[in-house]
């Protein structure tokens, strides 16, 4: 995850060793670059889930720790959400504590959920002891929830070969090849022995560590571990991080972070503009990349994150005004993202209001981008901006013709725009809508199939990016559009 890291500690080893389920645990299995579920290509539509509360933080040394299974009503509020959103998958970094409630709850939402088990930061993971009570957690986490429906995999290990581990030697190869044979030998193999239903992963750092020699990474010194997970990155766009990947493992490959924060350091302020834009065009070259519609290596991914967490910032003290204030302060940087200064407070697709008893969320633009690339049939809440799905037709259009996009408004809009961009999310052309409505509510605007110099665009697939205003309100919907020779 960006950095802080999660502080997670020795905690108990008491878990419920049976339960009535309501279905059938899922055949979860690996085939070629594949994940399949009962059998058929599965492709991962997820979040990153640690909607953790203001003045709340995660640090399971102290028993005040945020707790996200026994906040039962944060859950209850935000699965309708992410089910709206079309989501599939929830991953959670240490489920070593998850609960029948919760499980149940995301099964019955249509959930599958990635049962993570992170290393403490502060534990020595090459001694004996350490590995003991590690083998001792996983093997009771595994034995509890392996029949579950809702569970889709086990991730062991997050991140444990950056430079936050230096107790095993984290940055050299041996403290690296250290690590990888206990992840093999010793804790895939275990969960192995449990569970034969479904596959072992791991979250790394980026796509680096992956078919090396001198870490024990090459895919046949890992047989027990399935698929890679990597937490990635890389601005709006992944790079070459797919034929890295193509070169140097033939297992398939999740990414199990990726997203971009909500706060524009240079310009002072929230950029819900930008941080949706670089979602969408990571999300659309994930898209691309996919092993179960096409030739790709990729099995989804899981953005990160749900929600803000405003005791990440300044060195996980939460910043000057603490855990109760969104801190605004450049905790690290990145050039590859457009504002490089990064802001751990502002990583959710929605925003927290407040740390009550009820806590509220505001949906960013963000959401809605993923919302309609995930679901592009969904209408949108009563009462919203828009009044139904954007359309366009003819489409799928040729070279030299036009397409006329319908924007549906829930009365009249203060504002209308449209915007094309093409399949990595850069700019084509502005379009003119037109500011009067249609007899059906709809506004109109007409794509000649040309870039803004005047350019005819080559076939291909394109986004439109509709924003409107209306009521004090603002939303946005995508609209996928094709070009054929």
């Amino acid at each position: 995850m960006p950095r802080t890291r999660r502080l997670l500690s020795f905690i108990s080893l008491v878990f419920p060793l049976t339960f009535v389920l309501s279905a059938q645990a899922a055949q979860v299995t690996v085939s070629g670059r594949k994940l399949l579920v009962d059998g058929v290509p599965f492709v991962i539509k997820g979040v990153n889930y640690s909607p953790t509360r203001a003045g709340s933080r995660i640090d399971l040394d102290s028993p005040t720790s945020y707790n996200v299974f026994a906040d039962t009503q944060t859950w209850l509020n935000d699965f309708p959400l992410l089910k709206a959103m079309g989501v599939n998958t929830l991953r959670l970094s240490h489920a070593v504590n998850a609960t029948q409630g919760f499980l149940d709850a995301a099964q019955q939402n249509g959930f599958h959920v990635v049962m993570g088990y992170s290393v403490n930061d502060r534990w020595n993971a090459a001694d004996a002891s350490t590995q003991a009570v590690v083998k001792a957690q996983v093997r009771a986490m595994v034995s509890a929830w392996k029949d579950h429906p809702a569970v889709l995999m086990w991730s062991i290990g997050n991140e444990e070969t950056g430079p936050q581990l230096p107790a095993i030697g984290a940055l050299s190869d041996s403290g690296r090849l250290s690590w990888y044979n206990f992840l093999n030998n010793d804790l895939a193999a275990l969960v192995k022995g449990i569970d034969a239903n479904h596959p072992i992963t791991t979250a790394i750092v980026d796509v680096g560590d992956i078919g090396k020699t001198a870490f024990g990474t090459m895919d046949s010194n890992l047989p027990n571990v399935d698929l890679w997970g990597a937490n990635i990155y890389r601005g709006p766009s992944f790079g070459d991080a797919f034929s890295v990947l193509a070169a140097t493992t033939s297992k398939p490959v999740w990414f199990s972070e990726f997203g971009s924060d909500a706060y524009n350091s240079v310009a002072g302020r929230e950029d819900q503009e930008q941080q949706a834009s670089d979602i969408s065009a990571q999300w659309m070259e994930i898209n691309r990349n996919l092993s179960a519609t096409g030739a790709g290596i990729l099995a989804g991914g899981c953005v990160f994150s749900w929600s803000d967490e405003w005791w990440k910032g300044a060195g996980a003290t939460g910043g000057a005004g603490g855990d109760f204030v969104q801190d605004t302060a450049v905790d690290w940087t990145n050039p590859a993202y457009a504002d490089p200064g990064i802001n751990e407070e502002w990583w959710g697709i929605v925003a927290i209001t407040s740390g009550t008893s009820q806590p509220a969320k505001r949906l960013r633009q963000a959401y809605y981008a993923l919302r309609d690339l995930w679901t592009p049939s969904t209408i949108v809440d009563s009462g919203s901006v828009f009044s139904g799905s954007v359309i366009n037709a003819p489409n799928p259009f040729p070279p030299g013709g036009t397409t006329t996009l319908y924007i549906p408004i829930d009365g009249t809009a203060d504002s209308v725009s449209a915007v094309v961009f093409d399949e990595a999310y850069h700019k084509v052309s502005d379009l003119v809508v037109n500011p009067a409505q249609n007899a059906h509510g709809n506004y109109a605007a007409v794509w000649n199939g040309r870039d803004s110099n005047g350019n005819m665009v080559s076939p291909g697939v394109y986004v439109v990016r509709v924003e409107a205003s209306a009521r004090r309100r603002d939303a946005v919907k995508y609209r996928k559009v094709v070009v054929v020779p």
